[in-house]
C-alpha cells in the first residue's frame, strides 16, 4: 500500500527509498530527474576542457561510483547510480560536441 510517508518520502527523489513499491521501473525515472538536477554542471565542465580529459574523468568517476556500492554488498545508492548513469550523458555530449570531426572522419572512410 502507498501511504501519505511514502508520497512524501517519493517526493522530490532524494533521500533512502523504496522505488519498487510504486512500479518496477521507477528507477528509471528517479535516474532522469536526479540527472536532469546536474545537466547544467555536467555541461558546464564539459564543453570547457577536452574531450579526453571529460572522457577519462567521468570514466575514473563512474568506476568509483559503482566500486563503491559493489563494497557496500549491492546495497544499491541511487545517488552513486547517478553520478554513474551521467558517464553515459557526458559521452552524449562529447559525441555531440565533435559531431563535424565524426562526420568527416566517417564520409573518408572507404565503404
Amino acid at each position: 500500500m502507498c501511504g501519505k510517508s511514502l508520497l512524501k518520502k517519493n517526493n522530490l527523489f532524494l533521500g533512502k527509498y523504496e522505488n519498487g513499491k510504486f512500479a518496477p521501473v521507477f528507477w528509471s525515472l528517479i535516474q532522469e530527474m536526479l540527472i536532469s538536477i546536474i545537466f547544467p554542471f555536467l555541461m558546464f565542465f564539459v564543453l570547457r576542457k577536452h574531450w579526453f580529459n571529460n572522457l577519462l574523468f567521468f570514466a575514473v568517476i563512474s568506476f568509483l561510483s559503482m566500486d563503491n556500492i559493489l563494497r557496500k554488498y549491492l546495497a544499491i545508492d541511487h545517488l552513486l547510480l547517478t553520478l554513474h548513469y551521467s558517464f553515459v550523458f557526458v559521452i552524449g555530449t562529447i559525441l555531440a560536441k565533435n559531431k563535424n570531426i565524426l562526420v568527416n572522419l566517417f564520409q573518408k572512410k572507404p565503404v
